[in-house]
Parts: C-alpha cells; sequence; structure tokens
C-alpha cells in the first residue's frame, strides 16, 4: 500500500510583499435584542447603506435583513506599541442586534509580510481599540434609540482583522501561497525572525480558498488574508456576517449562565411566608423560564437565518468555513444544550408547584371536614 505524500509547505526564502493592501480591524459589541433597519435607516437620514454582495452567485446567499452601513469618518488609533495610525471608520448595524465597528488603514506601496504580522500583533491586543468601538457605539446608538428593542449594555465584545489587497508577490498565482508560512504568520500575529513549526503553518491555514488563480482567502480564528484584484469587499463582509453571529451566540450562552445562577441562588434562600410558598414561588419562577427558552428558540432562529446558504458557491464554502473556524456550531450547540436544561428545570418547577398546590388543596379539604364534623357539635352545645 502506498502512503499519501504528505502536503509541502513552502519555504519562505524571501518576504512576500502585498500591493494594494489595507488593514481592517473589527471589534463588534451587542447592543441589543434586536434592531429595527428601515427605522434605523430612517432616522439616520440617509446616510445608511444597506449591504449587498456584489460577487458572482452571491445571490446563492440570502440576507433576510441586509445590515446598514454607516460612515463614521477619520479617527487616530494607536496600537499597543503607542504609534498612532489614521483610519477610515466604518459602522455596521446587524438586526439581530449586533454593532460592527471597523477601522481601515490603507497602506501605499509595498508592504512586506513581516511588517503586515508586526500592524497585526500592534493591534491586536490594543485596549484604546475597544473603548474606542464602545465610545462610537454608544454615539451611534443614541442617534438610532428608538429603533433598538430592549438595549444591552453587554462587556463581550468580539475582535477580528482582514489584510486585505489586490496582489500578492513573488509568488505566483495567488492561490499558490495559500499554506506559505509568512502568510501563516500574519494569521498568528508573529512577527518573530524564527520559523513556525510545520503543524503550526498547516493549522492556521487549513481553512483556504480560492476562486480563480489570483485570487486567496485564508481564514484562522483571529484573522484573515484576503487577496482580490478586482477589489470585491464580499469576503471581508462575510467573515464579519459570521463574526457577528459568534458573537450574538456567546451573549445568549453568557445570558443563560447568568439566569441559571440568579435561579439557583433563588432557590437557595429561605422560604417565603407560606401563603407564597404553595405553589407561587415555583410557579413565577417556572413562567420566567418559560418565557426564557422562548426567547431563546426565537433568537436562535432569527440569528441561524439571518444569512441563508441557497446552493452551494464558493462564498457559501467562505461562510462556513468562517462558521467552523470560529467555532460557531460549537457555541450553537451549547447555546441548545441550555435551552434543554431550561426546559428541564422549567418542568421540574412546574411538577414542585403543582405538587405544593395540591398539599394546600388537601389541607383547605381537611379543615372543611374538620369544619362538617366540629360546627354541628358546637352548634349542639350552644343549644
Amino acid at each position: 500500500m502506498t502512503l499519501p505524500t504528505p502536503e509541502k509547505i513552502p519555504v519562505a526564502s524571501e518576504r512576500l510583499h502585498f500591493e494594494g493592501a489595507t488593514l481592517i480591524l473589527y471589534r463588534l459589541l451587542d447592543v441589543a435584542d434586536d434592531i429595527d433597519l428601515d427605522r434605523a435607516k430612517s432616522l439616520l437620514a440617509g446616510e445608511a447603506i444597506p449591504l449587498k454582495l456584489s460577487r458572482e452567485r452571491s445571490e446563492y446567499l440570502e440576507i433576510a435583513h441586509a445590515p446598514l452601513t454607516v460612515q463614521l469618518g477619520r479617527r487616530e488609533l494607536r496600537g499597543s506599541s503607542g504609534k498612532a495610525y489614521s483610519f477610515e471608520a466604518h459602522a455596521r448595524l446587524f438586526s439581530f442586534g449586533a454593532l460592527s465597528i471597523r477601522w481601515e488603514l490603507p497602506l501605499a506601496g509595498r508592504v512586506d509580510s513581516t511588517e503586515l504580522a508586526r500592524l497585526v500583533q500592534d493591534f491586536e491586543g490594543a485596549k484604546d481599540l475597544e473603548l474606542a468601538a464602545r465610545a462610537e457605539a454608544e454615539k451611534l446608538c443614541e442617534r438610532v434609540e428608538p429603533a433598538l428593542d430592549t438595549k444591552h449594555a453587554w462587556e463581550g465584545i468580539e475582535t477580528y482583522a482582514v489584510v486585505f489587497a489586490r496582489s500578492l508577490g513573488p509568488i505566483s498565482p495567488a492561490s499558490s501561497a495559500g499554506a506559505d508560512p509568512r502568510i501563516a504568520k500574519i494569521l498568528l500575529a508573529e512577527a518573530f525572525s524564527d520559523a513556525l513549526s510545520t503543524e503550526e503553518v498547516r493549522d492556521a491555514t487549513q481553512h483556504r480558498f480560492s476562486y480563480r488563480e489570483n485570487d486567496l482567502c485564508v481564514i484562522d480564528w483571529n484573522a484573515a488574508v484576503v487577496i482580490e484584484p478586482d477589489g470585491s469587499r464580499d469576503i471581508p463582509d462575510i467573515l464579519e456576517f459570521a463574526t457577528a453571529q459568534l458573537l450574538e451566540f456567546r451573549f445568549y450562552d453568557d445570558l443563560v449562565d447568568r439566569e441559571m445562577e440568579s435561579l439557583y441562588s433563588l432557590l437557595s434562600r429561605p422560604h417565603e411566608p407560606w401563603f407564597w410558598w404553595f405553589g407561587g414561588r415555583y410557579r413565577r419562577l417556572g413562567r420566567q423560564l418559560n418565557r426564557r427558552l422562548l426567547e431563546t428558540v426565537e433568537f436562535v432562529e432569527r440569528v441561524d437565518n439571518s444569512l441563508k446558504v441557497i446552493a452551494d458557491s464558493y462564498l457559501a464554502r467562505v461562510y462556513h468555513a468562517a462558521l467552523a473556524c470560529f467555532r460557531v456550531p460549537t457555541w450553537l450547540a451549547g447555546v441548545n444544550r441550555k435551552q434543554d436544561l431550561t426546559r428541564q428545570v422549567a418542568e421540574v418547577l412546574s411538577g414542585e408547584s403543582q405538587a405544593h398546590t395540591g398539599h394546600l388543596l388537601e389541607i383547605i379539604i381537611i379543615i372543611l371536614i374538620f369544619y362538617e364534623i366540629v360546627a354541628p357539635l358546637v352548634k349542639r352545645m350552644g343549644g
């Protein structure tokens, strides 16, 4: 039997350079249960533009409610090194309650892979970006507040970076550079001179795609490298959409965790007065859990169906790979497990409520029987 030959990973003998490159940084926050995009568009008075995919066969991805993009203007941001850069800022509102703040930094001339890795690393852990994103989100939410259903102030945030360029050199065609160690270093934000291990390179570059010979998309959990000679932004938009879905599943997972902790705390408290203890406490908690269960089911359907894959296409494959890379199915499975747990706890509370109500009825019946026996005796004695 002949064993398959292991895939060869290119040797980085010279610097990889990118032309027409832009560094795109994302910070995504959950701001509401739901955003009425039509109303938000009206409130923004023509400043908001609905997302529209333009790539060939993009119609195979159906977006139920196209997110709105708002241009925010130029902003100065500092990386962890303290160096300041001038970015073009944008915001994007998603119907399921997510808000993305996006900063774009055009890079003039040829930029080599080491510089790009250093830039991604500089902004990866920059705390100022989160503060800036929250400030931008707060200002925008104030403008569209009537379109927000139940505002949130969740502390969670999702981050992502995309290196977007029109061409790649000296490797030709660009599609053959997907497993290049220098691209892996950009994805991992590693600017050191030592070589990455073969296993690390394979792991970082396993989600790579090309539609034509001169384009390339390599996705990792925290960053992506996208080469598009025609400048199409569809792939960065798809990656942003998948990141927004991840954010929402994380939000609801955390919300259910906090509510279950609150439930355990309530159940461990001393009993309330006896007239509430007979079913009232459990009935109220059961109703609360059932309400949250319905909300969670509706939320999962809304987020899961916000972007539907109608047929197999290049963009659909990129989207599914992004979901897998971001471990969205794992978070969704976690939310579904907690739905089942919530359902089971609600059933237990319902059973406890019915049992306690039954005990109350039994006591009432005993009192009535006692009255029926005692009342005639008291009457006779009085007579």
